[in-house]
């Protein structure tokens, strides 16, 4: 940029010089033309209700300049998208024939695209090079995937796409440095996500207590049947994962002395809201999280699982306080577990014959599975006509959709990808030094733990819901390590790295 022309006000001339740094005026057009690609989607996709014209217009222009500013706003909003709007809107709304939560990713991404052109990785030094071999080896996983299944399928591209956007997702780690790139918007991020996923835990106890509310399409709102007891409502949504997550972070924000009065009382709220989301895999998935997590840590983390087991005990009583009934069909829900177990009957007995059904289909695609088939391909279709399947995934069994998916090698591909997005969140000393990278840190393990013990009856680590948090949480990690709040360099990892490029 060339120097300020002398005449120019002093005022003019300092904007003038600070220009290249804010890359004002790329930014400026940039935003005009997509503002008004939005205008003319808007128009196209709201042409019967004129009254809404000028607020959508007005909200995509909003949320453009915020997805090209790079403000952390954006990411926000997609993650209140992600979230359903707690249930007003459903995750399958269109804009003339596409999903909006697919509109809102290609934008979203928009900033990530145009850093790689320019910048290169958006994470840098040490971390950079862990970051960019988990996202070489992802790429290998999904293209890989892809690929075989057109070629060995002869299903088309554009379905093997639909069919592979669930893990899509585990790209998402790549989205934190672009929208919360220091120490102080990371805290933001994680506060923002708390919010999100604390609103959406009350409306979850609001529904299972008052029942269904026709203007919250987006929860699915289901009656569990209990013998003697009677029926308890459930409630999940696209969002429910986010609220186990930051239920996690929220816990080891305050076993590590440093929840606020609003982190208090956000973690008493999701830790409702995954009472009443009421899947016993994801409550044993957390209990052996934090237990694992605990040895760890060593006599820290024996502490910490001492407040976890004295915050069931309490949050038992007073919801028995609150509803008799309501604690004993938990307890109830508990403890059948091992009954169905010894008699094969219940979720337990649906889930073996499902298992039963795959069983042939493992057999024969055991090394790299049946890739991305999808439901409305023929070849899907003649699949599940078939071995009488559900579809051609199997959301209510997560191991028999990854095995199924990605077969032995495809699996093995993504725990070497896992591990390394999340390999500092191993190491004691890191887990036990204190502070947000810490806290972070412990999440991130956590919630591995919870997807993997999960996986017998919940899809955490194959479905966009459950993979969506765990990458952000992986970013969030890898950008306060680049800031060096961590305590300690990994193993063979330079000493400084952490900030290059910054």
């Amino acid at each position: 940029m060339p120097d300020a022309p002398p005449s120019l006000p002093r005022g003019l001339s300092l904007w003038w010089a600070d220009l290249p740094t804010r890359r004002t005026l790329w930014v400026l057009c940039l935003t005009s033309v997509l503002a008004v690609v939005c205008g003319v989607v808007q128009m196209m996709a709201l042409n019967q209700f004129p009254i809404l014209l000028p607020l959508g217009i007005l909200l995509g222009t909003a949320y453009f300049l915020l997805a090209m500013s790079r403000n952390l706003g954006a990411l926000l909003i997609f993650l209140l998208t992600f979230a359903e709007f707690f249930g007003l809107l459903q995750e399958s709304s269109e804009v003339n024939g596409i999903k909006l939560i697919d509109i809102l990713t290609a934008l979203l991404v928009v900033p990530l695209v145009i850093q790689i052109l320019r910048s290169g990785f958006p994470f840098h030094g040490a971390v950079g090079r862990r970051m960019r071999r988990a996202t070489l080896i992802l790429l290998v996983l999904l293209g890989g995937e892809i690929l075989l299944t057109v070629l060995l399928s002869e299903q088309g591209l554009w379905l093997s796409l639909k069919a592979a956007k669930p893990y899509s997702y585990y790209f998402a780690f790549l989205l934190v440095p672009i929208y919360a790139d220091s120490p102080a918007k990371i805290r933001r991020l994680g506060a923002g996500m708390t919010a999100i996923a604390s609103i959406l835990a009350f409306m979850y106890l609001l529904i299972s207590m008052l029942g269904e509310i026709p203007s919250l399409p987006g929860l699915i709102v289901g009656e569990a049947n209990f013998v003697g007891l009677g029926t308890f409502t459930r409630v999940r949504s696209n969002g429910a994962p986010l609220v186990v997550a930051m239920l996690l972070y929220q816990f080891y924000r305050y076993a590590s002395g440093r929840a606020t009065r609003l982190g208090k009382l956000a973690l008493v709220l999701l830790s409702i809201g995954a009472v009443v989301h009421f899947y016993r895999s994801v409550w044993i998935g957390v209990l052996a999280a934090v237990v694992v997590q605990a040895g760890i840590e060593g006599k820290t983390g024996a502490r910490t699982l001492g407040k976890l087991l004295l915050g069931l005990l309490l949050l038992s009583v007073a919801m028995g306080v609150i509803n008799r009934d309501y604690g004993e069909m938990i307890l109830s829900r508990a403890l059948s577990t091992v009954t169905e177990v010894e008699e094969n009957s219940g979720s337990y007995g649906v889930r073996q014959e499902q298992i039963e059904a795959w069983a042939p289909i493992l057999q024969e695609n055991w090394l790299v599975g049946i890739g991305f088939l999808h439901h409305d391909s023929t070849v899907g279709q003649q699949m599940e006509a078939l071995h009488q399947l559900e579809g051609t995934g199997n959301y209510d069994i997560g191991w028999v959709d990854l095995m199924g998916r990605l077969g032995t090698l495809g699996i093995i591909l993504l725990v070497a990808a896992l591990y390394l997005l999340s390999r500092s969140a191993w190491i004691p000393a890191l887990a036990a030094a204190g502070g947000e990278t810490a806290i972070l840190a412990k999440t991130l393990a956590a919630w591995l733990i919870v997807g993997i013990v999960s996986l017998p009856g919940y899809p955490l680590l194959s479905s966009g819901a459950g993979i969506f948090p765990l990458a952000l949480l992986a970013g969030m990690l890898a950008v306060l390590e680049e800031h060096d709040e961590s305590p300690r360099e990994l193993p063979g990892e330079q000493e400084g790295s952490g900030n290059a490029g910054r």
